[in-house]
């Protein structure tokens, strides 16, 4: 498997376009460069060059990039894989870390100056992820093009361990906390119920409740820094709350 880095741009939007999950949990990538071309009907990289020439001509004679939209567009629709990873840094602190999911996708309806016609479904495995946490070699290697394969040994693997130790399974969780899988994984399945969305713990003081509560967000979050604890005061009772 392949570690790939795919930037999300410098718009407001991305936190929208990549995180927001769809209704199987599932969140995306996807890349614009303003071409409204389906790379994935297309056959070689040579072909992509020519029809991208002919429809979008470039501005001058100058010889083409290593780095060039084509050679970006045919890396995403056909060199990456189902069950590659990918990285998606944010400046130089964090870093989002999914699995990729489906194969190329062109949505001909993207028709606005972003484009982000061309896209993936990603599972996230850790968003916010400190890039402390990267092995050096790996968070020295991003750079300012929008898709690049990560040429480094074990690349994919070593994100992939990364992600799963700041996110850690619900397994993972329950075994630190000494709890039954199944019982963490019937909260989860709770706030995600449409007609819930809220879970409350309750038992006498001291039994670990907010502990439990705040690992179980952390790991749903996909980072502490998505976490905030909201205590009331012993005076507010129930029924102010409600």
């Amino acid at each position: 498997m392949t570690l790939w880095q795919v930037r999300a741009g410098t718009d407001d939007t991305y936190e929208d376009r990549f995180i927001n999950l769809d209704q199987n949990g599932m969140g995306q990538i996807d890349i614009g460069f303003s071409v409204h071309t389906d790379i994935g009907k297309l056959g070689s990289l040579d072909e992509v060059i020519r029809v991208l020439a002919e429809q979008y001509p470039p501005p001058s004679k100058q010889p083409r990039h290593p780095k060039s939209r084509e050679t970006q567009l045919w890396a995403f629709a056909h060199e990456m894989r189902v069950g590659d990873y990918v990285a998606v840094p944010l400046g130089r602190k964090e870093v989002h870390i999914g699995e990729i999911t489906s194969a190329y996708r062109f949505d001909p309806t993207a028709k606005n100056e972003a484009g982000h016609a061309h896209s993936r479904t990603v599972d996230w495995r850790a968003l916010s992820v400190p890039q402390e946490r990267i092995d050096k070699d790996i968070r020295d290697s991003f750079q300012r093009w929008t898709v690049q394969r990560i040429d480094l040994p074990d690349a994919e693997r070593r994100a992939r361990e990364a992600a799963e130790e700041w996110a850690p399974s619900p397994e993972g969780i329950a075994d630190e906390l000494l709890l039954d899988p199944a019982f963490l994984r019937d909260i989860e399945l709770l706030l995600e119920d449409e007609g819930k969305r809220q879970a409350i713990f309750q038992g006498p003081p001291g039994t670990g409740k907010t502990y439990v509560a705040r690992k179980l967000a952390e790991r749903l979050a996909g980072s502490p820094e998505r976490v905030r604890l909201v205590q009331f005061h012993p005076s507010y009772a129930y029924e102010d709350f409600v």
